[in-house]
């Protein structure tokens, strides 16, 4: 009785081919196949990428055991373990061992194969039998044998051997073999040190053995694994682990509300509890380990082989509660708020509503604040403040113009753990935390953050009503920056904590920011037309927006993306000064005026299609101004474009280019859009002539005549007059 495998134990290789033991495959499994080319939407085998991960891991480190999950058995009779799970790859390990066996001629090889009984005193009966069919069962025997101990032969000239008979053509399972052998074959010509490979295989290589105590209960796990499709999930594998050894009732009880929970609360398209059960285990194991990647297995094994599982299934149910009293907290209008602000609308309610957030959300939000609630038990559920900061975190990441400000969420779960209350949290000092191997330590309580706590001290509701803006979620820096920013400015000012903010400019440059990209989400404003028409235009001159390719479209032409948003402007001195004056339109016109002269856009000598692009669009705003109308958005993610070569944007080819014997149209795909009739000459379309050119006549160029250019070019000429007089 002293060879049983016991349940939730740890074997290796050579644990489970030895003594007396057999390893079956009974009767109930499936065919072996991994050698097959059928698995997956790729059609592939899967044992070149098995074996080459063991090579990989060994070369990577051999010195510490891995483990390749469970496997799942019942022993019937004495030292016949049969496999209810685990069958593809137990085979494709032993035709391995085999392999390497032929190559190496290490002993220890040929003992992990077959018993010195077996071989030569018995009916050699090597440790893997195949019951699945007779033919299986002979060929294996054989295999070891022939092949494996005595052959001096290639895998592909084992069909021509007198021991291989006609019928094994027709079994599925030993062609598979055939096919992995040489596979296996190949892929060891290519690789040096297989001795030391063959020691780490048998010995390093785990498995978790799970009893399933007897066949009955092995063919439910059979028809289970099999019905489904799929591999046992990770929590079936962890369950014998926590629990195989436990004698206290209360951690079953508890697991099997957990299981209960989760299966009341699964999404739509699961079958079982499985996989929130995982996601919660996987929160847990990140937030004890504090590491972006985790083994779970590795990590319960280890807690249970130095005796401290029991600790962790106390804890396991502390955070379950705590995941609870979250997904309560997520009722409440001002937390499903910021939450909402995080997930881009989407409603997040419930267990379904965290394990639907994207993986950095998790990371970033709901496990500081799934920790929090842990170890601040008596946490007032309307007290929003961390949330907010995490918010502002998160963002710091997601929006890359101010991602210098993130702090890694591992560095977060550091600073909730040394903190005694939410204000240590908020204000923690980062020379206190423990260095992570290659990850950046921001300052956490920066001069910004420090900025709002003084201005909350009298504006709480309008400072935070500020940060909840969808461009600044939480960073207000741009309005500070702008506020400090003067004349003796060449560049972007830093922030400055001791400086005195007064909150009704902070007011004023809050509105100008929203007068200005609030045009480009808007499309307009009735109200405020020709600063809709020259902040699109400020945006080309000042940097924001650039000419160049436009995603998707020819590269026969370039443009700008006039319309669209883009976060250019937080890193842009010339906005930053915008934002600083009282009259808008009036800087806007002389900035955009003083570009026209010192870029020389009019002027046709060395002209090139960047300039026609820049000319054509402010002829068009001032045009637009001088109607009174927004000029249109049509040019959103098309982007304003022209073609390379100068000449090809002529309306006509028989007159030399000009500006009036131009057009500039929308990138789309691999042609210019050009409007509709009627639209055609309106003031607010962008891709149109200013005048003079009729509709009927530009479908065919050798219409359009010299007068209608000159009309055209008078227009042009009024128009540029009068950005001259601004």
């Amino acid at each position: 009785m002293k060879n049983k495998l016991q349940n939730g134990k740890k074997y290796n290789l050579s644990d489970l081919f030895s003594q007396d033991r057999k390893i079956i495959i009974p009767d109930l499994q499936r065919d072996y196949t991994w050698g097959d080319e059928k698995h997956g939407k790729d059609k592939i085998e899967l044992v070149s990428g098995f074996c080459k991960n063991l090579i990989e891991q060994h070369q990577t480190d051999s010195n510490n055991n891995i483990q390749l999950g469970m496997i799942y058995a019942y022993e019937n009779p004495i030292n016949f373990i049969n496999l209810a799970d685990g069958q593809q790859r137990i085979s494709t390990l032993y035709l391995l061992i085999g392999m390497l066996y032929r190559v190496t001629k290490k002993e220890i090889l040929k003992t992990r194969l077959i018993s010195d009984f077996e071989l030569n005193k018995d009916d050699q009966e090597p440790y893997l039998q195949y019951s699945i069919r007779e033919t299986t069962l002979y060929f294996l025997s054989d295999l070891v044998v022939k092949f494996f101990l005595n052959g001096n032969y290639n895998t592909d000239d084992i069909e021509k051997q007198k021991w291989y008979f006609k019928e094994y053509n027709n079994d599925p399972s030993i062609q598979s073999m055939l096919k992995a052998l040489k596979i296996i074959e190949k892929l060891l010509k290519n690789n040096n040190n297989l001795t030391d490979f063959a020691d780490w295989l048998i010995n390093k290589v785990e498995f978790f053995y799970f009893d399933m105590v007897n066949r009955e209960h092995g063919e439910e796990m059979f028809v289970v694994i099999n019905t489904t499709g799929e591999p046992l999930t990770t929590t079936e594998n962890l369950k014998p682990i926590l629990l195989g050894d436990i004698e206290n009732k209360e951690f079953n009880n508890q697991w099997e509300e957990r299981e209960k929970f989760f299966w009341q609360n699964k999404k739509e398209k699961e079958q079982e509890a499985d996989n929130g059960l995982n996601d919660f285990l996987t929160w847990y194991v990140k937030i004890q380990e504090k590491q972006e990647t985790i083994n779970s297995y590795k990590y319960f094994y280890n807690k249970k082989k130095n005796n401290k599982i029991e600790t962790e299934l106390e804890s396991l149910n502390t955070y379950f509660e705590g995941l609870k009293n979250v997904i309560e907290l997520l009722e409440n209008d001002n937390i499903q708020k910021q939450f909402g602000f995080i997930n881009k609308s989407k409603n997040v309610k419930g267990i379904i509503g965290l394990r639907s957030l994207e993986e950095k959300q998790k990371n970033n939000i709901l496990l500081p604040f799934l920790f929090f609630n842990i170890k601040f038990k008596n946490y007032n559920k309307l007290n929003i403040k961390l949330l907010q900061r995490l918010r502002k975190n998160y963002f710091d990441l997601e929006y890359k113009d101010r991602n210098h400000n993130y702090l890694d969420w591992r560095y977060v779960l550091q600073i909730i753990e040394k903190s005694e209350n939410i204000d240590n949290i908020l204000t923690f000092n980062i020379d206190k935390l423990d260095k992570i191997q290659n990850i950046e330590i921001a300052k956490w309580y920066n001069n910004e953050e420090q900025i709002k706590d003084k201005l909350k001290q009298e504006n709480t509701e309008l400072i935070e009503k500020w940060e909840d803006y969808e461009d600044f979620m939480g960073d207000l820096s741009i309005l500070f920056k702008v506020y400090l920013c003067n004349n003796s400015y060449s560049e972007i000012p830093k922030l400055k904590v001791e400086t005195d903010y007064n909150i009704v400019e902070l007011k004023r440059i809050f509105v100008n920011y929203k007068k200005t990209i609030g045009i480009l989400k808007k499309q307009g404003d009735e109200n405020n037309i020709k600063l809709s028409n020259l902040f699109r235009l400020f945006r080309l001159f000042s940097g924001i927006v650039n000419i160049g390719h436009i995603y998707n479209t020819s590269w026969d032409f370039i443009g700008v993306p006039f319309s669209t948003y883009n976060r250019n402007h937080f890193s842009n001195f010339d906005f930053i000064k915008l934002l600083k004056r009282n009259d808008l339109k009036t800087y806007c016109i002389q900035f955009i005026k003083n570009k026209v002269n010192s870029e020389q856009i009019f002027i046709l000598e060395n002209y090139n299609t960047y300039k026609l692009i820049k000319a054509w669009l402010t002829l068009k705003v001032f045009n637009a101004n001088e109607q009174d109308i927004t000029l249109a958005y049509y040019d959103n993610y098309r982007g304003v474009a022209a073609y390379w070569d100068i000449n090809t944007n002529r309306l006509t080819f028989e007159f030399d280019f000009s500006l009036a014997n131009s057009i500039c149209g929308f990138a789309k795909k691999s042609k210019i859009h050009y409007t509709s009739p009627g639209f055609w000459l309106s003031p607010n379309i962008i891709d149109t002539p200013f005048s003079g050119i009729k509709y009927q006549n530009f479908e065919d160029d050798k219409k359009v005549t010299k007068e209608e250019i000159e009309k055209n070019q008078n227009i042009i000429n009024s128009i540029i007059e009068n950005i001259m007089k601004e």
